[in-house]
This record gives structure tokens, C-alpha cells and sequence, in this order.
């Protein structure tokens, strides 16, 4: 009887252990799909920018050219 116990309450801090593994999953999922929505949103800006800024440049070029 004492073994049963035994193995009843280590069965129970496994499964403890088990949800807050689990849990800790969870939360890095979470984590993840935020860095990885983050690091989308800062690519289109960054090339956004590098658009606007290519923009600029043929538009000075274009206005060099003009006056030469």
C-alpha cells in the first residue's frame, strides 16, 4: 500500500511538472510568433525605406542630368 502511494504522489509531481513545461512551451510559442511578426513588420519598413531613399536618388540624378 505504502508503495502505491509512493508512485501515486511521484505521478502527480510528474504531471506538475509536465503543465508547467507545458505552460513554459506555451509561452515561448507566444514569444516567438511575436518576435517573428515583429522582425515582418521591421523587413517592410526597412525596405520601405530603401525604396524611398532609391526614390530620392534617381530624382536628384534626374535633376543633375536636367541641368547639365
Amino acid at each position: 500500500m505504502r508503495g502505491k502511494a509512493k508512485t501515486s504522489a511521484g505521478d502527480a509531481v510528474l504531471l506538475e511538472r509536465l503543465a508547467a513545461t507545458e505552460r513554459e512551451l506555451a509561452t515561448m510559442r507566444a514569444e516567438r510568433d511575436r518576435l517573428v511578426a515583429r522582425t515582418r513588420l521591421l523587413e517592410e519598413n526597412q525596405a520601405e525605406a530603401r525604396d524611398r531613399i532609391a526614390w530620392a536618388l534617381d530624382t536628384l540624378h534626374n535633376i543633375l542630368d536636367g541641368k547639365a
